[in-house]
């Protein structure tokens, strides 16, 4: 069995909204950095204008951008684990869909000597020279 190791969006929005900039570490490291740098602006910004509204701006677009990054986390390790490393399918259930021709269109391609162009042919599971098409 694989596990996969997955982030939690709820735990994203709960260190965002208590911590700050510095709750998007658990997210995205390079967001943590940016949005502490952009924190550490929005505090000398609020400072000069007495305003708490930078830093409010700045806590808004951390909570947004550490639940992007989970997300997108999260799809990326479940992509690997559905295609593997390197695009090959590990699981069952990619291989079953890999196999099912109501979900991918096989499409043989010959070139035709005469006429130089490319020609689609009907599918052929039997030959080994087609290419898989979304």
């Amino acid at each position: 069995m694989l596990i996969v190791p997955y982030k939690s969006v709820a735990a994203a929005l709960v260190l965002a909204v208590l911590l700050g900039p510095i709750g998007v570490f658990y997210a995205s490291f390079v967001g943590g950095i940016v949005m502490c740098i952009f924190g550490l602006v929005a505090i000398g910004t609020m400072a000069s204008m007495h305003s708490p509204l930078p830093m409010v701006t700045v806590c808004l677009f951390g909570i947004v951008w550490a639940m992007a990054a989970v997300r997108f986390y999260n799809h990326k390790m479940l992509k690997i684990a559905v295609n593997g490393c390197f695009g090959d399918p590990v699981s069952p259930i990619a291989q079953t869909l890999k196999k099912n021709r109501g979900f991918f269109r096989k499409e043989k391609i010959v070139k035709d000597e005469q006429a130089s162009e490319v020609t689609p042919e009907a599918p052929d599971a039997e030959d080994g020279a087609s290419s898989w098409k979304l």
